[in-house]
Order: C-alpha cells, then sequence, then structure tokens
C-alpha cells in the first residue's frame, strides 16, 4: 500500500476519440494524512474549444477541501469552489 507520493501527467497531443485533442498538464502530491493537493491547466481543441484547470485544490481524508475547478467546453461552463462543499452534481449537467 502506497501512503504518498506524486503524480505528474502532461499531454501533448492526446486523443482519444480524434475529435478532442488535449494539451496541459496535471499534478497530485498525496498523502495519507495530509491529503492531496492537485493543479490542472489543460486546453481541449479540435471540434470544441474548451479547458480544465484546478487551483490549489486541497483534498483531505474526511473533510472537505479548498479549491476551485473549472470545466469549460463549448459554451458549458462549470466552476467549484470546494470550500463551499464538495459537488454532488449540476442540475442538467452531471449526476
Amino acid at each position: 500500500m502506497v501512503l504518498n507520493g506524486f503524480i505528474d501527467v502532461t499531454y501533448v497531443d492526446y486523443s482519444d476519440d480524434g475529435l478532442h485533442v488535449l494539451n496541459g498538464t496535471e499534478t497530485v502530491d498525496y498523502s495519507f494524512v495530509n491529503g492531496a493537493s492537485w493543479n490542472a491547466d489543460v486546453s481541449v481543441t479540435g471540434c470544441t474549444q474548451g479547458s480544465f484547470s484546478a487551483e490549489n485544490v486541497l483534498v483531505f481524508p474526511r473533510d472537505i477541501g479548498s479549491g476551485i475547478i473549472r470545466a469549460e467546453l463549448g459554451s458549458r461552463v462549470i466552476e467549484q469552489d470546494l470550500a463551499l462543499g464538495l459537488p454532488t452534481g449540476v442540475p442538467g449537467e452531471l449526476q
């Protein structure tokens, strides 16, 4: 069992459907005791433009986190400040 670590992902012209292309990075620094710190800055190009970001997102075991997660694809934008609570879904978008 791994109790702590670091994950660094870089997307360079990545596509799993041939329609959307990802470029950018995601990092997660995690610890069983201290929770996880997540940052992401990913752009989406191709048939629909968009982006995904996670800014200093902190998630703790058994506790509400903090930071802002933002996703945009075409005209749809979803933003969640985790200090206001964990998202359980966005009406009409995510369930």
